[in-house]
């Protein structure tokens, strides 16, 4: 019987040990998810600030010849 309560005890501290891992993992997706988003975001913001700059040269382009 203590051998069984000792086996036991172990098994619930690999538990304990390897749920404190997933938690950290878990923690560093979430850094990694908010830094793939917000570079997503930044990529978007260039995109459109790209076609932006794109329009003003065209309309200025125009507007040149005016």
């Amino acid at each position: 019987m203590s051998k069984l309560i000792t086996s036991i005890d172990v098994g619930l501290k690999e538990i304990v040990e390897i749920q404190k891992q997933n938690l950290e993992i878990n923690r560093e997706n979430k850094e990694l998810f908010a830094v793939l988003h917000q570079k997503e975001k930044l990529e978007k913001l260039r995109s459109s600030a790209v076609v932006l700059i794109l329009l003003l040269n065209f309309f200025l382009s125009i507007f040149s010849f005016l």
